[in-house]
């Protein structure tokens, strides 16, 4: 065991002090950064440090309830503080503010720890969220919000530079789905249960809270300034964020359904509407819409050709908002989604020569910028261009990914590739030039999803062989640094077959894009 807090050459693992210390931020800057890169090569050191870091924060959480709990007695007034107060001087010091606050309540030890809550906790929220999470000081990638599910809760961590931190941490909200920033940053969408909550991620910011029904779909606007979503009773309303005002534009009556779909510009939003049975035999209607969120004008794109079999949905803008790409709607996760492509000036659906995979209300392997998917053609796993129709094999090795994520500019897709051994399950792929690279990382942890930070870097959700949670590391594709963890302690769903954006969302951000 290493002595002192050292760790020299030759000896195996920290002593139980020195973690201690680790875990409640008691070490000096050099020193704790030594006992971080330890820990990322020892599982021992690590599961020690992470036991200690629990118990304090279980410890935490307790008193924050208990608090929470707590009532006045029923004779406590506080006309008398109020006329106290009211009289001068008025600056008293924090003992006799306590004195006063605390006169009637039912007992000494609560007295102690609303004193330990005001002058003790408060100050370390930042600390205790950062510490457990075991958040890097070094972060060496572009500036980037991150969001994590966390002990019961939400943390939004800022990572920039010398500025890395926890920007704001919201606690007791268990059971979180689709995190989500908006395009610019500056505001977080999760929900929970039926309450869409969206919360601004500067620390003092905004938190508006939507009931919504569990078949509510919504989506951001691209300039971040709006939300539309679709709220389970047949209306789509889009939400103001500056004004904090809800416009209805389509009334309950026509049956807006499914996932909104904002155009590449904003002026245009693509709708589903429920199926609706007609007088002629039983068959029903349905299709796809767009409205324009400024006067409210809507118009049909297209018309499902099969609405008996299918439900049309749309999936993505495309070729300059001229070209909507559909799917049926229908299919749970894992199923074969047959696609179709829309000419918004043709309004028809024409059905592709292909398949996606669905997830949840999304693809499994979304679109890029440029109109390139992946999707299956029989067994054969290839690259489709939306717009084009042309389609190219992708390498046996990479078929059946479990992840993938376009690079900004849509030259080269991330993919995750199931059953490989810790650190060898991540490649980068350019349709274009066919051409493959595998991307290592340390062993030790099997990749899980993967997301793009600008044109040079990659966010990678991994998990630790034989842990229950997750971890966020920093991958540069140019080979400038080596793979770095950021942060740990991501909670793991108990559900089996997790999506990525219920547990971790990350967005890339410029320098003035956030406080």
């Amino acid at each position: 065991m290493a002595a002192h807090g050292d760790d020299p050459v030759g000896k195996t693992h920290y002593d139980a002090e020195t973690l201690t210390a680790y875990a409640l931020d008691q070490l000096p800057r050099q020193q704790a950064e030594a006992v971080r890169a330890h820990l990322l090569v020892c599982p021992a050191c690590r599961d020690a440090a992470a036991e200690t870091a629990r118990f304090t924060h279980a410890i935490d959480r307790e008193l924050h309830d208990l608090l929470d709990r707590a009532r006045p007695a029923s004779n406590l007034s506080f006309d008398t503080i109020a006329r106290e107060w009211r009289k001068p001087p008025h600056r008293v010091s924090l003992r006799a503010r306590l004195a006063r606050l605390t006169t009637g309540f039912a007992s000494a030890p609560l007295i102690l720890l609303l004193a330990l809550a005001i002058t003790i906790l408060a100050p370390y929220e930042d600390s205790l969220a950062r510490r457990n999470l075991e958040l890097t000081d070094t972060y060496t990638g572009p500036p980037a919000l991150v969001a994590v599910a966390f002990d019961e809760g939400v943390a939004i961590v800022r990572l920039d530079g010398e500025h890395t931190g926890v920007v704001r941490h919201f606690r007791r909200l268990g059971d979180l789905s689709d995190l989500s920033f908006a395009p610019d940053g500056r505001w977080l969408a999760f929900q929970r249960g039926s309450t869409l909550h969206l919360v601004e991620t500067s620390a003092d910011g905004q938190h508006a809270k939507l009931d919504l029904t569990e078949n509510a779909e919504w989506a951001w606007s691209p300039d971040s300034a709006a939300l539309a979503y679709t709220d389970g009773h047949g209306r789509l309303v889009v939400f103001d964020l500056a004004l904090q005002t809800h416009n209805v534009l389509v009334p309950a009556s026509e049956r807006a359904w499914g996932p909104p779909l904002w155009s590449l510009d904003g002026t245009q939003i693509a709708y589903a509407l429920a199926p609706q049975a007609t007088a002629n035999a039983g068959n029903a209607t349905q299709g796809i819409w767009r409205v324009d969120p400024a006067t409210g004008y809507r118009v049909e794109l297209a018309r499902n050709p099969a609405p008996e079999t299918s439900l049309l949905v749309p999936a993505a803008w495309l070729d300059g908002n001229t070209l909507i790409l559909a799917r049926d709607g229908r299919m749970a996760n894992g199923d074969q989604a047959a696609i179709y492509r829309i000419q918004v000036n043709a309004r028809q659906a024409q059905p592709l020569e292909a398949v996606a995979l669905a997830r949840g209300d999304q693809l499994s392997w979304p679109v890029s910028p440029d109109g390139h998917m992946l999707a299956l053609r029989g067994d054969r796993l290839v690259t489709l261009n939306v717009v084009s129709e042309r389609a190219r094999a992708v390498p046996d090795h990479l078929r059946a990914p479990a992840a993938t994520a376009w690079a900004p500019g849509g030259a080269w897709l991330a993919a995750i590739v199931p059953g490989k051994p810790g650190g060898e399950g991540l490649y980068l792929y350019a349709p274009g030039k066919a051409k493959v690279v595998q991307v290592r990382l340390p062993a030790g942890a099997a990749e899980k999803s993967v997301a793009w930070a600008g044109s040079e870097h990659l966010f990678v959700v991994r998990q630790p062989d034989g842990a229950t949670y997750l971890e966020l590391w920093l991958v540069s594709t140019t080979g400038a640094h080596a793979p770095q963890r950021l942060l740990s302690n991501i909670t793991l769903p108990e559900s089996g077959g997790w999506l990525a954006h219920d547990t971790v969302a990350t967005r890339a951000i410029s320098l003035t894009s956030t406080p």
